[in-house]
């Protein structure tokens, strides 16, 4: 028997992400209108873009694409499927998997609709959601046609005490899965697969920082991660136009908070900042040794921006690491960014 699918209103409560009262008289209103909820949310500033993005993807178990996702797109795909099944199913392409496979975003993500689009395109297909207005809007703009039309939203009211909160599975991102765009996979050398942690554990690590009460909490996890995954790590602090060491593991760091890296100067930090996307991308610069240096004498530095918004407010750069392929750890690293962006925002709209 399948578990009735919990209320998007029941999630945006749990996650703090609006108002009870607000959410009430939302819900009232939308019975007369063909709008979603998450939509019609948004559309009065509500509630944050990404904020919806994660509720729907802790709704129906599909990673989400946020709103960086959708603006850095791999416009070569588009023509990847036929612009009547875009327009049908309200689906836009964003590019490509490590498998080689298709992302696509989509309004209604389903098991059956992958089966449909693999079948159609014959090739591997990776769904992500997104909120239907925004997406609606790009499918137009892209695909052409008349307005689709929304099937109306069926939600019932919240009710005054909730006594046991339903479970739902944590929210993730598309970035895990995307090969270019979001992550910089670089070159590795050897190609190989190699033993690494167990995905589980990456799993319950974010699961752990999602439920941290504070931003401190959740990098002291994040950072006890690192030291399993990584030979070394520092977290940076963003500020006045430089990256400023605010925690550390590694066994050649000495003080952390001695450790300024200038973003006008070529790094693997100043990459990850200005692209705000993951990457291995190591310029030749005497910054850039330094920074290989205390990150253990990698050999092949990383680092990911956490994005807050559309600001970048900080960076974790990590070294070579200790279980796995670079296109492994790159993944990792991508999720675990994306985990403590989601913390910072939701924690620093609520203090």
């Amino acid at each position: 028997m399948v578990a009735p699918r919990v209320r998007i209103g029941e999630i945006l409560l749990l996650r703090e992400a609006v108002d009870e009262q607000i959410l009430k008289q939302t819900l009232k209103e939308q019975q007369y209108s063909q709008q979603r909820l998450v939509s019609v949310l948004i559309n009065r500033s509500i509630l944050d873009f990404d904020e919806g993005a994660m509720a729907l993807s802790h709704q129906l178990s599909y990673p989400a694409a946020l709103q960086r996702h959708l603006e850095r797109r791999d416009p070569t795909v588009v023509g990847m499927i036929p612009a009547e099944l875009a327009r049908a199913h309200v689906l836009l392409p964003i590019g490509r998997a490590y498998d080689n496979g298709l992302v696509i975003v989509a309004r209604d993500p389903s098991q059956q609709l992958t089966a449909e689009l693999e079948k159609t395109l014959g090739n591997p297909v990776t769904l992500a959601v997104s909120p239907g207005g925004h997406l609606e809007r790009l499918v137009r703009s892209i695909y052409g046609g008349p307005d689709p039309l929304e099937e109306p939203a069926v939600a019932a009211p919240v009710a005054e005490a909730r006594p046991k909160q339903p479970e739902v599975k944590r929210a993730r991102t598309i970035s895990h899965v995307l090969s270019e765009g979001h992550v910089d996979a670089g070159t590795d050398p050897d190609d190989e697969i190699d033993l690494k942690l167990p995905e589980e554990r990456l799993e319950a690590v974010l699961g752990e920082i999602d439920k941290a009460l504070t931003v401190v909490a959740a990098e002291r996890v994040a950072m006890m991660y690192v030291a399993e995954r990584w030979a070394a790590g520092i977290l940076f602090s963003i500020a006045d136009g430089a990256a400023f060491g605010a925690r550390g593991v590694g066994s050649k760091l000495g003080h952390v908070d001695a450790i300024v890296f200038p973003l006008s100067m070529a790094s693997t930090i100043q990459v990850a900042f200005d692209t705000g996307a993951a990457t291995s991308a190591s310029p030749g610069s005497a910054i850039q040794a330094k920074l290989k240096q205390l990150l253990s004498d990698a050999a092949t530095p990383a680092a990911a921006p956490i994005v807050v918004g559309k600001s970048s407010q900080a960076v974790l750069a990590v070294g070579d690491p200790l279980h796995g392929s670079l296109r492994d750890s790159l993944v990792d690293l991508a999720r675990l960014v994306d985990a403590l962006g989601a913390i910072r925002d939701r924690l620093g709209r609520f203090r």
